[in-house]
Parts: C-alpha cells; sequence; structure tokens
C-alpha cells in the first residue's frame, strides 16, 4: 500500500514514504484524452514525463512558448513544489478564447496540459492532441554541466535493470465525469484519521493530527488504479497513469484530534486516503539466567525490563458512498484490521472500534 499513496498521494508531497513500486507514463499522443460533450463543454488532457523535472524553469519555458503562439499568460499558483499556470487561448472572430492550465509536478516528473472549451465550441481531438502535444515537445530538459557528468559517473556503476512490467488500467479516464463529482451538493463526509498500535506492554490509540487528506471520486478508472497498485510488484511493475486523474481531487486537513470533513458533497462514491507516521513504546522483559540455592532445591529466575520504541508508516484508507442529498457520512480514516496484530506480532492496526 505504500505504492498508492505514493501514487495518489506524491503529488501533495503527502508523505515520505518510499514508494515500493513505481508509475511511469508513455507519450504524449498516448496520453491524450478528451470528455464531455459540445452542450456541456468539452476537455482536452495531456502530458509528458521527465526523468527529473525543474518546476519553475518548465514554466517559465512555457511562459514563453504561450507568448510565442499569442495566448494570454495568466497567474501562477504554487502548492508542494507544484506550479500551475493558466493560459488563455485568445477569442478570435471564429470562436471564443478558452482557458489551458498548465501544471509542472516535480513530485512524479510530469508536465501536463488541460484545456476547458465552453459550451457550443467544437473541436477536432486528433487536431487538439497535435497541437497539445506540439507545444509540450518544445520544453527542453536544462541540465547543468555538474549535473551531466554525475549522471554519466552513475552510468558506469549502474546495475543492470530489466524493462518494467508496464501495468494500464483498461478503463479510460473520464475527466469530464470525476469533474461533475466533485461540484458541490448538500451532503457532508465527516471522520476521524488514526491508527491503534498494538505492541508488548504499550502502544495505543494515535490521530493523525494537521494531515492533508485526500478525496477521490470512485470512477472505474480509480477503483481499477487502486487495484493494480495492490497487486504491483516492488522492482518488477509500473503503472501508466493519468496526471488528469490525479489532480481531479479534493484535499482537506484533518484539526489536532485528527478530526476532517467535506461538506457540500453530491451523492455518490468516494475513495478517501491520508497517511500516518507513528512512534510506538512497549516493554519486555529480557532473562538475565538463573542461579541454583540451598543444595540445588531453590532455583531463582532474573530478569530486567527492557524499553523499546517501534516507528511505523500507515496508509490509511476507504471507500465511502453518500447515499442522499442531504445525508452526513461518518467515518473512521484507519489501516484494514488484522487479527494477527492483536495477537502480537507487534504490526499494529486499525482497532475493531476505529478512532474511538
Amino acid at each position: 500500500m505504500k505504492a498508492v499513496v505514493a501514487l495518489l498521494a506524491g503529488v501533495l508531497g503527502l508523505c515520505a514514504l518510499a514508494p515500493a513500486g513505481s508509475a511511469r507514463a508513455s507519450s504524449c499522443e498516448a496520453n491524450f484524452n478528451s470528455s464531455g460533450s459540445k452542450a456541456d463543454g468539452l476537455l482536452f488532457g495531456t502530458w509528458r514525463n521527465f526523468e527529473a523535472l525543474d518546476a519553475a524553469d518548465a514554466i517559465a519555458q512555457m511562459r514563453a512558448i504561450a507568448t510565442a503562439e499569442d495566448f494570454q499568460v495568466g497567474p501562477e499558483q504554487r502548492k508542494d513544489g507544484a506550479i500551475e499556470l493558466t493560459l488563455i487561448q485568445k477569442p478570435t472572430a471564429q470562436a471564443r478564447g478558452f482557458p489551458v492550465l498548465v501544471s509542472a509536478n516535480p513530485g512524479n516528473g510530469t508536465l501536463t496540459l488541460i484545456a476547458h472549451l465552453m459550451p457550443q465550441m467544437d473541436a477536432d481531438p486528433q487536431a487538439v492532441r497535435s497541437y497539445m502535444c506540439g507545444l509540450l515537445a518544445k520544453v527542453q530538459v536544462r541540465r547543468s554541466a555538474e549535473r551531466i557528468a554525475a549522471e554519466d559517473e552513475a552510468t558506469r556503476t549502474a546495475a543492470p535493470r530489466k524493462a518494467p512490467n508496464l501495468l494500464r488500467p483498461k478503463a479510460v479516464f473520464d475527466l469530464g465525469q470525476a469533474k461533475a463529482a466533485l461540484e458541490p451538493g448538500t451532503a457532508t463526509i465527516a471522520g476521524t484519521a488514526c491508527v491503534k498500535r498494538f505492541v508488548n506492554n504499550g502502544g495505543g490509540l494515535y490521530l493523525a493530527s494537521n494531515q492533508s487528506v485526500l478525496l477521490y471520486p470512485a470512477t472505474p478508472y480509480l477503483q481499477e488504479m487502486v487495484q493494480l497498485m495492490r497487486k504491483l510488484k516492488p522492482g518488477r511493475d509500473e503503472i501508466d497513469f493519468s496526471p488528469a486523474f490525479l489532480a481531479t481531487r479534493m484535499v482537506g486537513r484533518t484539526n489536532a484530534e485528527g478530526e476532517f470533513q467535506f461538506s457540500k458533497m453530491k451523492p455518490g462514491k468516494y475513495y478517501l486516503i491520508t497517511t500516518l507516521a507513528t512512534r510506538a513504546y512497549g516493554s519486555r522483559n529480557v532473562d538475565l539466567g538463573s542461579e541454583v540455592t540451598n543444595g540445588g532445591h531453590t532455583i531463582v529466575n532474573y530478569y530486567t525490563t527492557e524499553n523499546f520504541s517501534r516507528d511505523f508508516d500507515d496508509v490509511l484508507e476507504r471507500f465511502v458512498e453518500i447515499k442522499r442529498p442531504g445525508d452526513t457520512v461518518k467515518i473512521s480514516l484507519s489501516p484494514p484490521l488484522k487479527w494477527t496484530a492483536i495477537f502480537g506480532d507487534n504490526n499494529g492496526s486499525a482497532g475493531l472500534l476505529g478512532c474511538r
């Protein structure tokens, strides 16, 4: 499950867990997707993957490219290392203008373009794909001489690496469907994020205080992605995913008591995920040996108490369903329950009663 966090939460820098596997993207043309309708508005998106992405440099290049293409360049927004830039395709005598979102994310090495055409506007998807990929192709990876030398030296001692087994969801990510699921409604998801640790003579309940919580619409694409990540073999498999899918979510935050809330939600199914790093303290008896007294009739055993601590990184996740408008769904966001942990394997788990 660490790989799930690295994939789903990596764009926010949500945790520092090392991924059990990795994710990759194929060519810009293969990454292209379109959704929506002429009546409601068309959405087009694609991305390009970089081995090492300098977000500030990539956005600066996109600014220059957009200016040369006669886009109106809008504001930038920065969040956890990622940078978003808004471009406006200027209106012409034949068509209205429309926004294009550029997102540079060094966390997963992707530079993404998402264009949103207004209702009643139409465009040929193949032409849009060629144009968007043409823009992304102009972005150059700029590396210093020192970095080039270091990379060349690293290749001399690099271990052989087999081609990865590329996993790709069969479902197509529908950006319009995902965005529609996040439109305002009247329902609420309220919960507490926690983990319960079981260690010898210690442990307890730990609350995820002041922690980001991600909420994704449980589209067929997401559900298949989660299943793929759970089956991913470390060092062998890689995931081909859509950055547009990663970016289509809501971000909440827990308070000091681990409580969080998503308001104005529509009925539907959602996937919530966060992480929690804990250190559990416990104690155990250590046998120091025995002594025979009274002519061999009495054996005295000697023990001492040893304190210890264990560090844990947990993925707290759950699918949640809102059935009716106006409902308030209360949940505990915890790792799956492990019976072996309750009986003393020291791995820890969630409790039967969640965060109570």
